[in-house]
């Protein structure tokens, strides 16, 4: 099994990229866009937090993935912002 949580390297390298869910989880939909604005220490490692927009909300939706979430469930962007 691979690891479950990102270093702190990977975790900072993911700050600012932009991703789209492949399936829905809690409360994203699938199909989803948001950003990567964070990362947080865990107990084996780091998770990142996710920042979605949704219309009319203030404030954002953000919601926490372990690496192996983030894997499973999101697909990064092009850097060019391409939906």
């Amino acid at each position: 099994m691979g690891q479950t949580a990102f270093t702190r390297a990977e975790a900072r390298a993911k700050l600012g990229t932009r991703v789209r869910t492949r399936v829905a989880f809690g409360e994203v939909p699938q199909g989803a866009v948001g950003t990567i604005t964070g990362a947080d220490r865990v107990l084996d490692g780091y998770d990142v937090e996710v920042e979605w927009g949704r219309a009319g909300r203030r404030p954002p939706w953000v919601d926490w993935v372990t690496k192996a979430e983030y894997e499973a469930r999101l697909i990064e962007l092009p850097s060019g912002g391409a939906s």
